[in-house]
């Protein structure tokens, strides 16, 4: 549930986690708001801390070829 545009509004919504780096996330939010249908889609960013593994993985699995 939540206001918009001055009135009550519900709608299913399902939550996504994308991973990517920080060099990609300005690229990544972009491509989520555009291809999203609604006007001011919740699409947020926060830093974390993982494993040094993970990171280089995570570097890897997201390189653009």
């Amino acid at each position: 549930f939540y206001i918009w545009e001055g009135k009550r509004a519900e709608e299913d919504e399902v939550p996504v986690l994308f991973k990517t780096g920080t060099d990609r996330r300005e690229a990544l939010m972009a491509r989520i708001a555009a291809g999203h249908d609604y006007a001011v889609p919740a699409i947020l960013s926060w830093p974390v801390e993982a494993a040094p593994d993970y990171l280089r993985w995570v570097g890897g699995a997201t390189q653009v070829s």
